[in-house]
């Protein structure tokens, strides 16, 4: 008697062992197929290229696309720190997020960003944004699945943010140094960022045309 009880129970503990194994098991299939799944889709571009109406766009017609957004405008001298903070916090939240995901700006802003201060600022080194970006890859920051990257001349740039009345800040240099940002845009795509598939928007066309073609794109995602 006392076998057949031990036997029963040596079972019953097989079995409720196979259930905590497969209902971990399913946990975490379930989050590798969240970020399996996920296809992030990150906006790059000079200022006023068209970035945020477009991420707005895209998200107002797909109820199930999630958006990392993008930072407050107008901060009172905001630190190197405070950029790469704000951004592993965009890609924390795109981390969580099934589906497609939609960032407005990504870590290549804040690496082309400080890279331009280092040129133009004497004294200044970009060192501490360039090796956060090198030791945070695949760790708190991770590259896209694309860019979408909407290409305008500089000088559209400054006239559109002239055009809304964005205050101008000689410490933005999004503003004072608009062709040396394009260039080091250019520069990472083709260097540093080669790899990742890049959808290249003409920005200077109407935005409807931009929003059918980027429309057509987020469709064949879909598929």
């Amino acid at each position: 008697l006392e076998l057949i009880y031990f036997l029963v129970l040596i079972k019953y503990t097989y079995n409720n062992l196979l259930l905590v194994i497969r209902d971990r098991q399913s946990s975490d299939m379930h989050y590798m197929n969240v970020e399996n799944q996920n296809r992030l889709i990150i906006f790059e571009g000079l200022s006023c290229a068209g970035k945020s109406t477009l991420v707005d766009y895209i998200a107002s017609i797909n109820r199930y696309i999630c958006v990392a957004r993008a930072i407050p405008r107008d901060l009172p001298n905001p630190t190197p720190e405070y950029f790469m903070r704000n951004d592993e916090v965009k890609y924390a939240a795109a981390k969580n997020c099934p589906g497609i995901v939609l960032m407005d700006r990504g870590f290549l802003s804040t690496l082309v960003f400080y890279t331009v201060m280092e040129e133009v600022t004497p004294g200044f080194s970009g060192n501490k944004v360039k090796r956060w970006v090198e030791e945070s890859l695949g760790k708190t920051i991770r590259r896209p699945d694309y860019y979408v990257y909407i290409d305008i001349p500089p000088e559209v740039s400054r006239e559109r943010a002239r055009q809304i009345g964005r205050p101008f800040d000689k410490r933005n240099l999004w503003m004072t140094h608009t062709e040396r940002m394009k260039s080091q845009y250019e520069q990472c795509l083709g260097g540093l960022e080669a790899d990742v598939p890049i959808i290249r928007l003409d920005g200077t066309v109407s935005l409807v045309s931009l929003q059918d073609e980027l429309r057509k794109f987020i469709a064949t995602l879909e598929d």
